[in-house]
Formats: structure tokens, sequence, C-alpha cells
């Protein structure tokens, strides 16, 4: 989900897993925030109706799209963490002990967006 002048656009999840392989996620298989946002900075993403989540892997249909990020910040600690909220859209990135990945990604519209590996 993002926003586009003060509207809600709902970005397609497909387009990141079926091309964002050369950025190091696996498709279906896993992947991470940052990769994916790399991605977005490089070629940007097109919104759910133009490429729909089919929920499998998939060829590359379309690269790009009118969403478009220019920067990904890294934060590492909570006080960085309160810190980005307060600038910027933030995505969340967390390793759990068992070595599961859970993401929590905010809306971006700003030219500038950051990712925070974890808060404990």
């Amino acid at each position: 989900m993002g926003l586009r002048k003060s509207q809600k656009v709902d970005l397609s999840e497909q387009q990141l897993v079926d091309c964002s392989h050369l950025y190091g996620n696996l498709g279906c298989d896993g992947g991470f925030n940052v990769q994916g946002l790399a991605y977005v900075r490089d070629h940007g993403i097109t919104d759910t109706a133009s490429y729909p989540y089919v929920a499998k892997n998939g060829q590359c249909k379309v690269h790009g799209g009118s969403f478009k990020i220019s920067n990904i910040h890294s934060v590492v600690g909570c006080k960085n963490l309160e810190a980005a909220i307060l600038e910027r859209p933030v995505g969340v990135e967390s390793m759990l002990p068992t070595g599961a990945v859970t993401h929590l990604v905010s809306s971006a519209t700003v030219a500038s967006i950051s990712t925070i590996t974890s808060c404990w």
C-alpha cells in the first residue's frame, strides 16, 4: 500500500516476487525489505491492478512503474527508529530467534524511505 497525492494505491507485491531476483530476493521463497526497496528505487513499481498478485513465482512482466523512491536509509536502534519515523516512511525488518523474518512496511510517499533491522 502506498499513497499518491493523498490517495491510497495498492502496489504490486507480485512485481517484487517476479522481478527483484537480481537484488537477492527469492520470489515466493523469501526476500528482504531492503532488496525490495532497492528494486523500487532503481526501477519503480506499478499498482496491483496492472500487475495482480497470483501467489506463485513467475516471469517478470513489467519492470518499473510510476511509484518511485529516490533513497533508502538504514537505521539501527530504537532512538534512531523514533527519529526516522518523524522524518519519512519506515519499513521494519527483524529476525526472530528462530530465524523467521517478519516484515512491517509503511506507506511511502516521499523521496526517501528508512529501514531498520532491529529494535529490542
